[in-house]
């Protein structure tokens, strides 16, 4: 280590450490309720700081200098840092959510304006809530209920909707539940930047508070651009590469975002478009009719002309690229896949995203709806991979479909299990031949993510020369039986080596 850390005496805390208002422990790790320099080291004994990084996969000291980590390795190479940290429950994640909405969804306990209420029965005979404006949206995103009222504000629907459905009763009149591209018909105000804030605010502090270091807003819209750059420009925004998820063409119409900010921390390069619906809602499009209702096959949501228009058009202005050569084509929620396809994807160099978490939400019906042959190529995580030339299976969650807590898209890649450790399969996991390692895990939500973003030169593992973001946990995920993975928390959350949440 070289002499710009402090020449502060080291200091072994693990030897001395108290329960005072100056130290507190955790499961055996040290943390100072300091302000930490713009150098210092964070050691860990027994070796557990996972670095995502096949050349040191698990170190004993990370030492960090002016937001870089200049050092993995071994405690004994670092000279006098200014900070020095040991324990033996350490445990790295630059966690990134590769696919989320931070679709500002308001938690209403007292609003005047909005009220939450259980479900469509609700908003049909209850006298109260029937003659209020109210929309609810599935969890998925693809199906909305309106009240009475807000159907009254729609008096001349279409009969039917391409890419879309309008549910109706017996009778053909409405019933206000709308699948898809139906949902456009509802003519729900814009946000207010005062809304925008409280709820940003709200999704970052628990994201932080879960240790995700960056996360991927795949329902972005221009005002919520401007949003996230007035933020960047002010250095308060977390790190959030994003991408917009529109259905016409709009690459001529905002400017590429790369590192931009204070702390250079926004990025917009990707596009998100919206092939099908939900397996969840039947939307999802399958090539022959679902197993247990032969009358339908799901939704396309765009024709297969359009999307290869869209595509080429984004590609031509440089959007989904990391040079003038090189694209990085992705599909999200890779969930179903002929096997004839799962090969194809890896021969055309498409990156497949998956969330592992919709695995385990959908393990109790997708069999029954995909057949016993179909239901081979879906959720297929070990299969991907192996296809991708790259080797990358970039994770995610797909909050607020799922949940925020990473921890919980871990849990379910490593286990194919519910959280009470149960599966259609038994206590070996749902498909089990599918599980992930809880190394490909931890690489899928790591490093592969970054590759994704294109920002694997800078983020995605704990490698000298790399941004100084990581997590610290007091269990260590790696080893601990699965029902115990859930039981941990974050004790810090560092971005650009400063505690963003919690304390060291």
């Amino acid at each position: 280590m070289d002499s710009k850390l402090s020449r502060e005496p080291r200091r072994n805390l693990q030897t001395h450490a108290t329960d005072s208002e100056s130290n507190s422990t955790h499961a055996g790790l040290v943390f100072l309720n300091y302000p930490l320099q713009s150098s210092y080291a964070v050691c860990s004994p027994s070796r557990n700081i996972y670095t995502a990084d096949d050349t040191v996969p698990r170190a004993e000291c990370i030492a960090v200098c002016n937001a870089r980590i200049v050092h993995v390795g071994s405690c004994d190479k670092v000279v006098r840092p200014q900070r020095y940290f040991e324990g033996s429950n350490f445990f790295l994640w630059w966690f990134v959510d590769r696919l989320a909405v931070v679709r500002f969804t308001m938690v209403i306990h007292l609003h005047e304006d909005v009220i939450l209420v259980p479900g469509l029965a609700d908003l049909v005979a209850d006298q109260l809530l029937k003659d209020r404006l109210i929309s609810l949206s599935r969890v998925d995103g693809h199906a909305r209920w309106v009240s009475p009222a807000a159907l009254e504000l729609m008096p001349n629907l279409p009969e039917q909707v391409k890419g879309g459905l309008i549910m109706r009763d017996a009778e053909g009149n409405p019933t206000g539940a709308f699948v898809d591209n139906a949902m456009d018909l509802i003519p729900i105000p814009p946000w207010s930047e005062k809304q925008i804030t409280e709820f940003f605010d709200m999704t970052m502090k628990q994201a932080l508070s879960h240790g995700l270091t960056s996360i991927h807003d795949a329902d972005a819209k221009p005002a919520h651009i401007a949003f996230f750059q007035k933020l960047a420009d002010a250095g308060k925004l977390p790190a959030l590469p994003h991408g917009q998820q529109r259905l016409e063409y709009w690459g001529d119409t905002l400017p590429k975002l790369i590192d931009y900010g204070k702390h250079a921390r926004l990025n917009l390069r990707s596009v998100k478009l919206i092939a099908d619906g939900a397996p969840g809602s039947w939307g999802a499009a399958l090539l022959e009719p679902y197993s247990h209702d032969l009358a339908t096959s799901g939704l396309m949501l765009s024709s297969p002309e359009k999307l290869e228009r869209q595509i080429r058009q984004f590609w031509a202005d440089g959007w989904q690229t990391k040079n003038a050569t090189e694209s990085r084509p992705r599909i999200e929620r890779a969930q179903i896949f002929i096997p004839a396809y799962l090969v194809r994807i890896g021969k055309l160099g498409v990156i497949a995203s998956v969330q592992p978490t919709h695995a385990t939400s959908d393990m109790g019906y997708a069999q029954i709806r995909l057949g016993p042959d179909r239901i081979k190529g879906a959720y297929a995580y070990q299969t991907l991979p192996k296809a991708s030339p790259q080797g990358v299976l970039p994770l995610g969650s797909d909050f607020l479909i799922e949940g925020v807590n990473p921890l919980l898209g871990f849990y379910a890649a490593a286990s194919r299990l519910y959280v009470d450790a149960t599966s259609p399969h038994g206590l070996e996991g749902w498909f089990s031949e599918q599980k992930l390692t809880r190394a490909q895990a931890l690489k899928g939500m790591t490093l592969d993510a970054a590759y994704a973003s294109f920002a694997e030169h800078d983020l995605g593992s704990l490698t000298p020369g790399k941004k100084a973001d990581f997590v610290v946990f007091n269990k260590d995920i790696m080893t601990v039986p699965y029902d115990k993975i859930l039981e941990a928390k974050v004790v810090a959350t560092v971005l650009d080596a400063e505690v963003a949440y919690g304390t060291l």
